[in-house]
């Protein structure tokens, strides 16, 4: 039973409910082949924090973090300015003892939004296709799956006068059946 916590993201609560747990971020690493750094690493952190009780690489920054985080907020305003949507903080969803995820917000019950700040060279590429990056597919279904949104709207951003991308994303039983399948596999290892 999908379980919702209304906690600031980036907190100490927050990372205590993240703990021991593989989130959406992770997703795109359970999907790479069992013998690669990525995959390695998502199955390790996530036995490392069950084992240890400790957060790994909690507090972890770099200057691009810090900037996606900044222009995070500018897209969020941008996003209620143009679709008349309030953004709610997105809290944690846990989806079982194992599983969890953060949207970057919440809009009514229902939905849901994912923000993505990316260089112009990036967002011009996605500004062409239209279509939801493969890089972020598994977290943004992984977000659908984990906390039974109807929707979640994917945002790339660079610049407010850019022509804005907005991607709605709906649920998916044949992505949802591959996720999981993979959290099953995953969550066997771990144990």
């Amino acid at each position: 039973m999908i379980k919702f916590f209304d906690v600031e993201q980036n907190t100490e609560d927050w990372e205590a409910l993240r703990l021991g747990k593989f989130t959406a971020s992770m997703f795109n690493d359970l999907f790479m082949k069992p013998d690669t750094i990525g995959y390695k690493k998502a199955i390790a952190r996530v036995v490392y924090e069950r084992i240890t009780g400790k957060p790994y690489g909690f507090g972890y920054t770099n200057s691009r973090m810090e900037a996606g985080h900044e222009l995070e907020n500018y897209a969020r305003e941008h996003y209620e300015m143009i679709t008349f949507n309030e953004v709610k903080p997105g809290g944690f969803f846990q989806y079982n003892e194992f599983v969890g995820c953060s949207p970057d917000g919440r809009i009514d019950k229902n939905g849901g939004v994912e923000f993505k700040s990316r260089d112009p060279h990036i967002y011009f590429e996605y500004l062409d296709s239209g279509k939801l990056p493969n890089i972020n597919k598994w977290q943004v279904y992984g977000q659908l799956f984990c906390t039974g949104f109807d929707w979640i709207d994917y945002m790339p951003y660079c610049h407010p006068n850019l022509k804005t991308l907005i991607i709605r994303v709906e649920p998916d039983n044949k992505i949802f059946e591959e996720i999981r399948l993979k959290l099953d596999e995953s969550i066997e290892i771990v144990q």
